[in-house]
């Protein structure tokens, strides 16, 4: 055991490092002020100077000469009587932007354009110049009978030159099914699925019947490198070991951990303020703190401020009516005269009041061009006759529109919709797999894994292998390594032991 001396300069210094670096310390001067308390005066210059800002700053004390003379203006009883304020009022209107606009806000919307002025004349002309009505002249509309020989030729040439009627031996093969299965595309995905198949190709590890000897060197060779290399085993006696070592309680690491705890402990460190705070603290009502504390309460205070102006309340002398006081009066109409809802409310009850005759010169121009433009009065429908379903031109035109009909002309086929067809054994299903047969791969060339063949144990190039296989093995060219490394003892007692321990305790923290 080590005993450390408490007088060593090491510790000495360390005390003194503390006491410098203690933050309790460093603050104890400070809280023996705050215990001490601070006696302030009424009197003192502080709270003289803070007086005279409250009352430099105060809006009350700012206003007081300008109350003081309300009341005592002697002038004019109305806005005329006044030549400054009337000169005011002119200047205002002179400036005002809305009084400089109001004639042109009322003229601006009132406009008189005559109907023969030369630029609407060459407007009209230029508009009829690019007008699409005038441009065109449609040709006249007439009406073909049914049976005319130009109309019948023309039929035959559009049934000609018609897509549908070409096509219309095919449309019995619309809406018919058709089922994939068998087709050559999915014949050849099949095909390439089974040569691809890794299952097929392979066979699983697990299908093969195998039995592993226990015996066996190199299941021993595993098993004893597996004990070596095994970390509980290797930590086994210092497992054992470590939880028997007992640590006396009076050691001097115990006893300087023990301090170093209680020096850092911070509910050790507040233990003081903890008490002093379960003791209480006695403040009295004529405490200094207290008073000085109503003093900035009334100071403060609100009601103390409108104090004066609420017994003023109910002394006024004055008008019992508005319309009494001349300068409530001349108030109110000079709040009439700038307000902009006055101003614009003649405007808002006669704007949506417009008296506009029928026979008003732009009014009849317009239906004129109207009429011009419309295309009611510029298409002229045929008459619509009724025709009976016995006339002979009627019997005569379904007979046609009856020859001339597909539905008609195709309702013996219709028996064939929704039949289905599978094309197996048709031609061109045999022609793709007979090419698919010439080109398969597996029918042209014999595998290999299907030849007969056996291999000779002892060929020369058989031997050569194993005794390469051999040579190249790790684990028979570190059999002997591995047999020593587990069977060598070292002595204690050697050189190189006891120069490692002598300097691990020269070395060591805990010795020093």
């Amino acid at each position: 055991t080590i005993h450390v001396m408490p007088d060593t300069p090491e510790i000495v210094l360390a005390k003194f490092n503390k006491l410098n670096y203690s933050q309790k310390l460093y603050r104890l001067a400070m809280e023996e002020a705050k215990k001490d308390g601070y006696d302030l005066r009424l009197d003192a210059i502080p709270i003289q100077a803070a007086k005279a800002s409250r009352a430099i700053a105060s809006d009350y004390k700012y206003k007081e000469g300008y109350r003081k003379q309300l009341g005592h203006h002697i002038g004019a009883r109305s806005v005329e009587d006044d030549p400054k304020i009337l000169h005011s009022i002119n200047v205002a209107k002179m400036q005002s932007e809305r009084e400089y606009k109001k004639v042109f806000e009322k003229l601006k919307t009132k406009y008189t354009s005559p109907v023969d002025m030369w630029s609407i004349l060459g407007a009209k002309n230029c508009q009829k110049l690019v007008s699409d009505v005038d441009y065109r002249n449609y040709l006249h509309q007439w009406t073909c009978l049914p049976d005319q020989n130009d109309v019948i030729q023309a039929r035959k040439a559009y049934d000609l030159q018609s897509d549908s009627l070409y096509k219309s031996d095919l449309e019995w093969l619309k809406g018919i099914g058709w089922v994939p299965l068998g087709s050559l595309n999915v014949e050849h995905v099949k095909r390439a699925g089974e040569i691809l198949s890794e299952n097929k190709y392979r066979q699983p590890p697990n299908q093969m019947k195998f039995t592993c000897i226990t015996d066996a060197w190199d299941v021993e060779l595993a098993k004893h490198n597996a004990e070596i290399m095994s970390k509980r085993l290797y930590t086994e006696a210092w497992d054992t070991d470590k939880i028997k070592i007992n640590v006396m309680p009076d050691t001097p690491e115990i006893l300087l951990a023990k301090a170093n705890a209680a020096n850092i402990s911070h509910k050790l460190y507040v233990q003081g303020w903890e008490d002093t705070k379960q003791k209480g603290y006695d403040l009295r009502t004529d405490a200094i703190p207290i008073k000085a504390a109503k003093a900035s309460r009334d100071i403060a205070s609100d009601y103390k401020y409108k104090e004066a102006h609420e017994k003023q309340k109910g002394h006024y002398v004055g008008v019992q009516r508005m319309e009494d006081d001349p300068k409530l009066v001349w108030f109110a109409h000079a709040g009439k005269i700038l307000s902009d809802l006055e101003y614009k409310k003649n405007f808002e009850q006669c704007k949506a009041n417009i008296h506009c005759p029928v026979d008003m010169l732009s009014i009849l121009d317009a239906k004129n061009c109207q009429k011009l433009v419309s295309e009611v009065d510029y298409r002229k429908h045929l008459h619509e006759w009724i025709c009976l379903p016995d006339q002979n031109d009627v019997i005569q035109a379904k007979k046609a529109y009856d020859l001339q009909s597909d539905n008609v002309y195709k309702a013996d086929l219709e028996w064939l919709r929704g039949i289905g067809w599978i094309p197996e054994g048709s031609v061109e299903l045999q022609r793709v797999k007979n090419a698919q047969d010439l080109m398969c791969e597996n029918l042209y060339r014999q595998r290999p894994d299907s030849l007969k063949f056996t291999a000779i144990v002892d060929s020369p190039e058989v031997v050569l292998a194993k005794a390469n296989a051999l040579m190249q093995s790790g684990a028979l060219y570190r059999e002997v390594w591995d047999k020593e490394k587990t069977q060598y003892t070292l002595p204690l007692d050697i050189p190189e032991i006891i120069l490692s321990k002598a300097n691990s305790v020269n070395y060591s923290k805990v010795r020093n």
